[in-house]
């Protein structure tokens, strides 16, 4: 690389000794600058406490350039003269004089002064044909400022050993000429400076951060820049400060001050966490956070050594569900600590003693919800506690939350849940605020239908086979759920409204059209005849009086790809451009006849298979909600991947022409209930995208007829959170519930869980009739799964986490099973899968088949 760009020559001009200032070539980048006018010594003596190289030294900040035009002037006169008073008080004078260095680090101890405790200055200018940014570097081993037409873009005070832009700031040269001035300090030893000009990288200043925040002596938190105002590298920087539930409690564009009050309240302490949102230029942005407490802290404690001073109080007229969450909040606390919380109501509470309200208190609650609001909030003003939400399931969901959030109780499945036990608990502050992400919560696993771990997980939602469903309560036996569910019946349900079986034989003309012969079995019906309406909404009618309790009444085509082809039917059905033309079209009907009876019911109808494609201009009546299904995706990749687009181009349109819509979503292989199902991966994804399409509920429909698929009592665990939040860390709650339930054995079994996960390929397809000899279940993958069973069974520390271990290994001995029956009867593994099946009552291996016919079929198959 040439050195030094242009230089001009110093010339001396009669007596005065005029010069003129080195001038360089913005168009020669990397090359050093060895040539500067300079002045000085300037006194710099140590501050007052004998520090040196720190911002409080009376030099460093003293412009001795004023008579000149000032440090922060555009262009500097050189031909004034320079006079200060030294150290001494004697008034001296100084002049600017040329340097021309051999070498990239220039030695200021000749150029200047051998003298320590003294500053200088460096002065050159840089030529720029346009204007443009650049990067300009600086070393020094000692104190060294810098400014740029006048605008200062370094300053750094401190000491340490020269290095090649041990300094660099994005600087902006304007066209023409750019004046240059380094301000540099000398405190013992080597006293030297390096400068250049380099090409503007934005990736050098994407990851650095900007902003810091400091409690100044009144205990505000400042917000302040930590670089140059000068020196900034982006266009733009906005602000959002959020408290510890992430409720955004302030918002500000960036204004170019240095430092910002930030509004948080100082007097109580509490969590906050800034984000900070930075755009560079090309659009590039960058995304930061800094976590922070405000306030004194204090510790509150709730229990110590078996002892208590806080009671449990139940709001005056609470509601059976906040009764209920009181008497649950209650035992947990004794079984936790060993101590007595005694409970009772608002009215006998003690004056003596902290209090942890159940239910909205006037005193304490900074708002109300409304009765069937599921949201809730949990605060702290000093030792007192209350919990409020919705009375409904608001307060009892709060109360849940609390327990897992703030004293570690796990609820895994309805048969396990980690209470710890301690000595003590305390907390300095409390203060979480949270809703529902999806309003309707159905996660359809068997287990998850029971009580103690629906109510926990928030899974307010029932997918009714039977009216009315028989539900498990943790405390009060057999019944209905506390809350209650929100019951939907989303059946097949053409052939419960018009059964073939008592039609057909005298109506052939009710049922689909198919290649000119009415069908009788595994059809839909003729939806363009109008006797069929009437008989479907007599027979909706008297089932809607014998079940009134019911969200969504399904009126929905049967489980098969039997749509009437008769000319009628088949007109609405071009006219629309797709089969749920004329399945929407006959539906409005009979939600528009039965709407003035029943004025506050919902009728749903799928979008299911041959009619997931929306109509072109049918729509669906307010009364009617779209029970949109994914049963052809890939369910090994996420809805936006290639695989699953025509399905997420077929929502996006159904939400164009209706807000009522809800998702029947598949997590479970039905043909093969026990193989690895390597979906954990999508679950996050996918119940984002549905959010975002602002659907009112999620079915997750998984193996509802017993337990013992794959990993189930985790992936409904997941699937619970992700409904209510779907923003957590789903690595960490997958981790958290393993360690739970599997104890010593969990090493053992996350590794397992990641090998499943690990099966997954760009080009995987995973149905939900997936086959075990599907090419992503290699021999490597079963072999080393075996031995990871085999170290978990011997890890495991009693025989409850010993059977768990086994119900997560079924999936490999079925693969087994499935891939060479003959060795695994030989094996004994078919007696072994017959044996934990029996145990865990596994009564179902399919959707379509028991575990007795499943054994039965392997056992009759030819042994050579």
């Amino acid at each position: 690389m040439k050195n030094i760009l242009i230089f001009l020559t110093a010339t001396l001009i009669s007596s005065s000794f005029a010069i003129d200032i080195p001038e360089y070539d913005a168009k020669q980048t990397n090359a050093f600058f060895k040539n500067f006018l300079m002045i000085g010594p300037f006194p710099n003596p140590p501050a007052a406490n004998g520090m040196r190289h720190c911002k409080s030294l009376p030099g460093f900040y003293n412009d001795y350039l004023k008579e000149a035009g000032g440090e922060n002037s555009e262009q500097i006169n050189i031909d004034t003269e320079i006079v200060f008073n030294a150290t001494n008080g004697e008034a001296v004078s100084v002049e600017w004089k040329l340097h021309e260095a051999e070498d990239k680090i220039i030695d200021l101890d000749k150029a200047v002064s051998a003298e320590n405790d003294v500053l200088c200055y460096a002065l050159c200018n840089i030529k720029s044909a346009k204007k443009k940014k650049m990067t300009l570097g600086v070393g020094a081993n000692n104190g060294v400022r810098v400014w740029l037409n006048g605008k200062e873009v370094i300053d750094n005070p401190t000491i340490g050993s020269l290095a090649i832009d041990s300094e660099t700031a994005p600087v902006t040269l304007k066209k023409g000429n750019n004046q240059l001035l380094a301000k540099i300090e000398e405190g013992g030893g080597n006293w030297q400076l390096v400068a250049r000009l380099k090409e503007y990288n934005e990736a050098n200043y994407l990851n650095k951060n900007y902003f810091q925040i400091r409690t100044d002596k009144s205990g505000d938190k400042i917000l302040e820049l930590m670089t140059l105002i000068n020196a900034v590298p982006f266009k733009k920087a906005n602000f959002t400060l959020k408290d510890i539930n992430s409720k955004i409690i302030w918002e500000k564009s960036w204004d170019k001050k240095t430092e910002i009050k930030l509004p948080v309240n100082k007097k109580t302490y509490s969590e906050y966490q800034l984000e900070i949102n930075l755009q560079f230029d090309k659009n590039k942005t960058k995304k930061t956070f800094i976590s922070f407490t405000a306030g004194p802290k204090i510790n509150y404690v709730i229990f110590k050594n078996r002892k208590t001073d806080y009671e449990v109080v139940l709001r005056n007229n609470p509601s059976e569900t906040e009764k209920y969450a009181a008497a649950v909040l209650t035992n947990y606390l004794h079984e936790i600590s060993s101590t007595v919380f005694p409970l009772v109501e608002e009215n006998n509470a003690s004056a003596s003693r902290h209090k942890i309200y159940i239910g909205y208190n006037s005193k304490l609650s900074d708002k109300k919800f409304d009765n069937d609001d599921e949201s809730f909030k949990y605060i702290n003003a000093g030792n007192d506690i209350v919990i409020w939400g919705g009375k409904n399931r608001g307060t009892m969901y709060g109360v849940f939350t609390f327990l897992e959030k703030e004293l570690g109780v796990r609820w895994l499945s309805s048969k396990v849940k980690i209470v710890p036990k301690r000595s003590e608990h305390n907390f300095s502050i409390l203060n979480c605020e949270e809703s529902p992400a999806i309003k309707f919560r159905l996660v359809d696993y068997y287990d998850m239908q029971e009580g103690p771990i629906s109510v926990p997980q928030k899974n307010n939602s029932l997918r009714v086979q039977q009216c009315p469903p028989v539900i498990v309560d943790e405390f009060n036996g057999r019944g209905e759920q506390p809350g209650g569910y929100e019951k939907f019946w989303f059946h097949h349900s053409f052939d419960t409204f018009v059964p073939a079986e008592e039609y057909f034989d005298k109506h052939p003309e009710y049922f689909s059209l198919i290649h000119g012969k009415r069908q009788k079995k595994r059809s839909q019906l003729c939806l363009s005849n109008p006797e069929v309406l009437e008989i479907l909404i007599t027979n909706v009618r008297k089932f809607l009086k014998k079940y009134p309790d019911l969200k969504v009444y399904n009126i929905g085509q049967n489980d098969n790809h039997s749509p009437c082809q008769c000319e009628k039917c088949q007109e609405i059905v071009k006219k629309e451009g797709a089969e749920s033309g004329i399945m929407l079209w006959f539906v409005n009907q009979a939600a528009e006849r039965l709407e003035k009876e029943f004025p506050n019911k919902i009728f749903g109808t799928y979008a299911y298979q041959f009619s997931r494609k929306p109509p072109k201009t049918i729509r669906p009546r307010k009364n009617v909600a779209i029970i949109f299904c994914s049963i052809e995706c890939d369910f090994s990749h996420p809805f936006t991947h290639e695989h699953n687009k025509e399905f997420v181009e077929d929502l996006k349109n159904w939400g164009k022409i209706t807000d009522r819509i809800f998702i029947w979503d598949y997590v479970v292989n039905f043909s093969h209930y026990l193989l690895p199902f390597p979906n954990f991966d999508v679950l996050q994804t996918n119940i984002l995208i549905l959010k975002s399409h602002n659907v009112q509920g999620i079915c997750e429909q998984a193996n509802c007829q017993n337990t013992g698929s794959e990993f189930f009592a985790l992936r409904a665990y997941i699937l619970a959170k992700l409904m209510w939040n779907p923003n957590i860390n789903v690595k960490e709650e997958v981790a958290d519930f393993i360690n739970g339930y599997y104890g010593r054995s969990a090493a053992y079994i996350g590794e397992y869980f990641d090998k499943v996960q690990n099966l997954v390929t760009e080009d995987s397809y995973i149905s939900i009739w997936t086959q075990p000899n599907n090419e992503i279940f290699t021999d490597e993958f079963i072999n080393e799964s075996t031995e990871l069973f085999e170290k978990a069974k011997n890890a495991a520390e009693n025989d409850a986490v010993f059977q768990r271990v086994e119900v997560a290994e079924l999936g490999i001995l079925y693969l087994k099973l499935a891939r060479d029956y003959r060795g695994a009867i030989k094996n004994g593994i078919l007696d072994r899968i017959e044996e934990i099946t029996k145990r865990e009552k596994i009564n179902y291996t399919s959707e379509g088949a028991t575990r007795e016919r499943m054994i039965k079929y392997f056992r009759s198959k030819p042994r050579s």
